[in-house]
């Protein structure tokens, strides 16, 4: 008796190739894939892995200023008060609410008023 394994051996591939077992070559992510990622995971809540995100970012040099903005409220939302005072200070030049320019950056200021009270 003769077997046919041909058709067997396909279907082996091709099953292997959907469940993803096949490797594939690899791929660095790229800034519009961590900034999607980094939008994702913000969006439901997973605020510690959105700073990890944008920690990903800023070592590609990819961290635009709104996405800093959003990291910092990223740290306040996850409850790390004291690290976003500390991002705040660290990326952003606010100046003390005495200064005249206070009213330029007023959501940065009172975001960082808010993680210092906290």
């Amino acid at each position: 008796m003769k077997l046919k394994l041909r058709p067997s051996l396909c279907l082996i591939v091709s099953a292997l190739a959907i469940n993803g077992a096949i490797a594939q070559p690899s791929r660095t992510p790229s800034a519009s894939d961590w900034k999607a990622k980094f939008a994702y995971d913000y969006n439901v809540g997973n605020y510690r892995t959105a700073i990890a995100d944008a920690d990903a970012l800023e070592r590609i040099h990819a961290l635009d200023g709104e996405t800093a903005v959003v990291t910092a409220q990223a740290y306040y939302k996850a409850a790390d008060y004291g690290g976003c005072a500390k991002y705040i200070r660290e990326h952003f030049d606010v100046p003390k609410p005495d200064n005249a320019l206070w009213g330029d950056k007023p959501a940065i200021g009172k975001l960082l008023e808010r993680c210092q009270k906290s």
